[in-house]
Order: C-alpha cells, then sequence, then structure tokens
C-alpha cells in the first residue's frame, strides 16, 4: 500500500496553522491492533509534529465510517472505577485521563478509506499519551474505534501513526467480555453529537487488554456537575447518580416494616441527587435508632422526631424507656482559692456491645460522634468551656474523657444530653444512641468519685434486626 503523508495546517490544543515543502512517501503493512511508526521530513519547518492515521474497519459486516473522532487524553492516568451513562450503578475499572476538549481539529471525514490528522507541538507538549479513535456513520452513531497509547511528537520532523479501526460492542450487554467495548457520554447522552466522554474497554491495539477512560476535567462522570465531595455533586463517579443521607445531613426520623417485627426507627433526610432535587423529603439513612425512640410517647417522625432525638435524654431522665449512655463524672472548687471548677481526674469506659448489637460476626466498630441541637455529629460534647472527649475501639469500648475548666462563678451543667452516633468497620448499619453525662459535685470534705458509664434503658430492641440489614 502506497500511502503519501502530506505535511499540512492543524490547529487546536497542541497545534496551530502551519506548512511544510517536504513530501515523503512509505509503503507498509497495516496490521489491525497495531501501530506503524514513519518518520517524515519536514523541509522547511523548524519544529516536530505528530500525525495520526486512520484506516476504515476491516470486519465484515462493519459499516464504513463517514467521520473518525479522535478523543485525546492528557496528562498522567489515574485508576478509577466510573458508572457512566446509561449503566446505572454499574462500575466499569479502566485508566482515566481527562480529555483535551478545546481541539478543533480531532474530526476528519474519512476519504478512500483513510482519515488523516496532523498535529504540531507548540514545545510544551511531547507526546499524546492516549488516543481514542472513533468511527461515526452519517447519523453520528458510533460504529467501530482503535485505541493508541504514548504517541510522541517527532522533533523536527513528523512522527506518524496508523491503526485500523474495528467493529465495537456494547460493554453494558457483553459484560467485559466483548472486544472492543465503546460508550460516549455526556451531560445529556446525546447520540450523534460531540459527547465529552469515551469509555473504550478491551481494545485491540494492546497485547493486553486495556480498558480506557477520557472524560471531562473536573467532572469524571460526564454528568455536567463539576466534582465535590458534596451536594449538588452526590457520586462523583456516578453519571447522574443518587444516594441517601449522610450523618451531616440528617434530619428527621421515620420508620420501617420489618415482616411481623416492630418496625425499625431510622434517622433519615432529604436524599442527594447529582444537580439537586429532594429537599424537605425524609428519605431513609443508613443509620438505625432503637424503635421506642420513634414512638409518640418518646420522639416520634419527622423533623420534629429528629430535634427530640438530638436530646432527648434532657426530658426523659432517670427514666429511661429506650436504651441510652449514661456517663457520670465528679467534679470539685480548686483548693488553691481560685474559685474555679474542675473535673476529677480519669474516664470512663463505655461498653457499647451491651446496647445489643449483632453476635455473628462481632461487629467491630470504627468511629464515634455526637450532636446536640446546638453542634453537629463531632468527636466531643461540650460547651466551649468545658467539653466530653469521645474515642472508640475496635472492640466498641468508647472511651468518654472530659477537659477543660469553668470559670469563676460559673456554675457547671449537672445533666448534658446529645445523640450519640457509632459507625462500624463492617457492612452494617450505623447506630445512634442517646448519650447523657452526669456531672455531680464532690461533697465538702469527700472524695472524687470514679466516673463510670452504663446502659440504661431496655437491654433489648431493634438493632440486632436493623443493623445487619443491607443499607440503601
Amino acid at each position: 500500500m502506497n500511502v503519501i503523508v502530506e505535511c499540512r495546517g492543524s490547529r487546536g490544543h497542541f497545534s496551530s496553522q502551519w506548512s511544510c515543502t517536504s513530501i515523503t512517501g512509505y509503503r507498509g503493512d497495516v496490521r489491525r491492533g497495531t501501530s506503524l511508526i514513519v518518520g517524515v521530513a519536514l523541509g522547511a519547518c523548524d519544529t516536530g509534529g505528530l500525525e495520526i492515521i486512520v484506516y476504515g474497519p476491516a470486519d465484515p459486516g462493519t459499516p464504513v465510517p463517514s467521520t473518525v473522532k479522535l478523543y485525546i487524553g492528557h496528562g498522567d492516568d489515574t485508576q478509577n472505577a466510573i458508572a457512566p451513562a446509561p449503566v446505572g450503578t454499574q462500575r466499569f475499572s479502566a485508566s482515566r485521563w481527562d480529555r483535551a476538549h478545546d481541539n478543533v481539529d480531532d474530526s476528519a471525514k474519512l476519504v478512500d478509506g483513510v482519515a488523516t490528522f496532523v498535529f504540531r507541538s507548540d514545545g510544551s507538549v511531547g507526546k499524546l499519551p492516549v488516543v481514542v479513535a472513533v468511527g461515526l456513520d452519517a447519523q453520528g452513531i458510533a460504529t467501530s474505534s482503535a485505541v493508541m497509547f504514548d504517541l510522541d511528537f517527532g522533533n523536527a520532523n513528523v512522527k506518524a501513526y496508523s491503526v485500523g479501526l474495528n467493529k465495537v460492542s456494547d460493554p453494558i450487554a457483553t459484560h467485559g467480555t466483548g472486544f472492543n467495548g465503546l460508550l460516549r457520554w455526556g451531560p445529556s447522552s446525546r447520540t450523534g453529537h460531540d459527547d465529552a466522554c469515551v469509555l473504550a474497554q478491551n481494545t485491540y491495539p494492546d497485547p493486553t487488554s486495556r480498558s480506557v477512560f477520557i472524560v471531562t476535567e473536573g467532572d469524571r462522570d460526564c454528568d455536567g456537575v463539576p466534582d465535590e465531595p458534596t451536594p449538588p455533586e452526590c457520586q462523583i463517579d456516578v453519571w447522574n447518580g443518587s444516594r441517601p443521607p449522610r450523618l451531616g445531613e440528617l434530619s428527621c426520623l421515620l420508620t420501617k416494616p420489618i415482616g411481623s417485627n416492630e418496625p425499625l426507627c431510622l434517622a433519615g433526610g432529604p436524599p442527594c441527587q447529582d444537580g439537586g432535587g429532594g429537599a424537605g423529603t425524609c428519605a431513609e439513612s443508613r443509620y438505625c435508632a432503637h424503635d421506642a425512640l420513634c414512638t409518640t410517647g418518646v420522639c416520634g417522625t419527622g423533623a420534629g422526631g429528629w430535634s427530640c432525638a438530638q436530646e432527648v435524654g434532657a426530658s426523659a431522665v432517670p427514666t429511661f424507656g429506650y436504651p441510652a449512655m449514661q456517663c457520670t463524672f465528679s467534679y470539685h472548687l480548686d483548693n488553691n482559692g481560685s474559685g474555679v471548677f474542675s473535673f476529677c481526674p480519669g474516664s470512663a469506659i463505655a461498653d457499647l456491645t451491651k446496647l445489643g448489637l449483632p453476635s455473628t460476626p462481632a461487629p467491630m466498630c470504627s468511629q464515634a460522634r455526637v450532636r446536640n441541637r446546638t453542634q453537629g455529629f463531632q468527636d466531643k460534647l461540650g460547651d466551649g468551656l468545658a467539653a466530653y472527649k469521645l474515642s472508640i475501639d475496635p472492640a466498641c469500648q468508647m472511651t468518654v474523657a472530659p477537659e477543660g475548666t469553668y470559670a469563676t462563678g460559673m456554675q457547671p451543667p449537672e445533666m448534658r444530653t446529645g445523640l450519640l452516633a457509632v459507625d462500624f468497620q463492617s457492612e452494617l448499619r450505623g447506630m445512634l444512641v442517646p448519650l447523657a453525662i452526669e456531672l455531680l459535685p464532690v461533697p465538702e470534705g469527700g472524695q472524687c468519685a470514679p466516673p463510670v458509664c452504663k446502659l440504661v434503658g431496655p437491654t433489648t430492641g431493634s438493632f440486632k434486626l436493623c443493623l445487619p440489614i443491607a443499607p440503601p
């Protein structure tokens, strides 16, 4: 096959308008799944360039494309699992590059079975890490593709790379077992348009299977919502994804039937949907509470139930109709006459396994946080002067340590209450438990009592049923 490589103009991210006087021909064997590299003299050109020659598909029955579109990745690759449109939450694992969107010459007509692209480096780009070539029919539907890696720009010459297109398969239908799987999608997944992103899966050119994402920089799932750890982007790796409310987004209590048992009591809040939506609704979260907390005699459901649950112990001590952890500490007036109230030394251990956790497998705790009506969830419960610091070990033994002092003339509160949130290392749901802190003065001439935490209220409840149920 005789191929004439023309040194011609091209505009875009990697190149600018240019021309050359020399034209060099070569004879080569174009093999499916290979790239043929040819050096081409630039003649009057004083900088290097890169040429990509794309041949139409040889697969029997594959339509000959009218146009070839290049998706060019730049920068370093990152390993990612992304759920592109329209696959819901099904993730594909692949190396991810950001797409060079501002290249105006990444589309060319297929003429006599060949589409040619020429780029000139401005000196800041030494190579193209990955290029996905997509053959499109007259309606803009992708019918064939190929992938090339590590395309170097020539130095004072043009390096030419050639590749043949192959018929594409549907990676959703083949579940990763087919060859040359291809998906193109964008914020609206518009067929026949320049969708922002592409997934090429299990392609021919590499000897080993290699999958590629080329996506929008700063929007890896290409749904039009920038990557952010918080709303309006709820799942940065799922196109138009959604998720249940997280701990800091909880705003209500709700019940959920479970067979013939008492309904589960769960915390909820507005669901998170990429781009917004769901405000004012109470969707199930992954956090379980004792079923008694959702009854009208204790807190009830809805936003009012959630407000109550954050400090339910303030109105229910010492009679608890639900399980709670109550910790007692002592304080005394400093002997130096300063008039400052201070805590007696020592910390208390709360054994959270006594709350009625599932026994098989034994749960392993990972984090404990507490809140009340005035503070969000954090690792301490306090008022800005003195606080009770929480820490927890994998065996679900929670340490409560007082810290800080109260100034002269300030009487420490006798009771401080909040809502304890416990997360587990396994797939167990999280657990919400009321926490009551009692502070007792040391009698005049008396000794500090050792701090202690104990379970109050019923020792059985819904945690054994609720925690193992798969989170939403």
